[in-house]
Formats: structure tokens, C-alpha cells, sequence
């Protein structure tokens, strides 16, 4: 479990140093928030129902919101996969203190190797631009869709 609990926060730290810059700072989008609503199992695959909130002071631009199922690796280590979802619904500006909802479904059928995919950890991760669109504005940020 500490294993586990380590490799989440080293992921997410790791994505937070790697994305940020000088005018898109922690502070700016640490404010952004992605909250699971409903997961439901429908037809061969899971649906997620996710609300995005913008409670930064900033407008968040040209976002896009994934969830893929993490690669387990070995015991309580997990890798990223290339095969992520988007989420339909989304904005290309949700201005502050906006509200978004989103709907992901994830298809189980097709998987290849399915024993090496964590379908019960669902990994969630935005990408997007504060208020501008460049380089400097651009962040990403991410983690766990299911919060234990």
C-alpha cells in the first residue's frame, strides 16, 4: 500500500514539475479540479461521468481531459498507457468558476493482455493552457480518477 500510495504521489509530482513554467505556476491551476461523479459498468466497458471545475482566476483554454487504465508493470508498480480515451463534452474555454461535465466511456472489449491492465485504477489527466495559448501558458495535471 505505501508502494502504491509512493508511486501516485511521485506521478503526479513528476507531472506537475514537468508541465509547469513561469506565468502558468502551481498556484494558477492547483485550483482546477476534476471530480469523479458516477462510474457505471455499461455494455462491455465502464462509463465515467466527471465534473471539471475551473476555480482558478484564470481561463482555462484548449484543455483535453484523458483517463487510461495504468499498465501494471510488477507488483504495485505501474506504467503509463498509450491507449487513453478522451472525454466528450468539453469546452475550448471554461472561464472561472465555470462547471464542466464530462463523459468517458472505456471499452473493455479489444484490450489486448488484459491481465496486465489496472481496470480498478483509473488514471485521469488534462492538459490545457491558462488564460493564453503558448508554451508559457501550458500545464498539465492529473492522478487517480477513483479517489479510495
Amino acid at each position: 500500500m505505501k508502494k502504491k500510495l509512493l508511486f501516485v504521489i511521485i506521478l503526479i509530482f513528476m507531472l506537475l514539475l514537468g508541465c509547469s513554467n513561469e506565468k502558468a505556476s502551481k498556484s494558477d491551476y492547483s485550483n482546477i479540479e476534476l471530480k469523479l461523479v458516477k462510474e457505471e459498468k455499461v455494455g462491455k466497458g465502464i462509463s465515467y461521468k466527471v465534473k471539471l471545475i475551473n476555480n482558478s482566476n484564470s481561463v482555462l483554454k484548449q484543455n483535453n481531459v484523458y483517463v487510461y487504465y495504468p499498465i501494471k508493470k510488477r507488483e504495485n508498480v505501474y506504467g503509463n498507457n498509450p491507449y487513453k480515451v478522451e472525454a466528450e463534452g468539453n469546452k475550448i474555454n471554461i472561464e472561472a468558476g465555470e462547471e464542466v461535465n464530462l463523459d468517458i466511456y472505456m471499452p473493455l472489449e479489444g484490450i489486448q493482455n488484459q491481465s496486465s491492465i489496472e481496470v480498478k485504477k483509473p488514471v485521469i489527466q488534462l492538459k490545457g493552457y491558462l488564460d493564453k495559448v503558448d508554451n508559457e501558458h501550458r500545464f498539465s495535471i492529473g492522478g487517480d480518477l477513483i479517489k479510495k
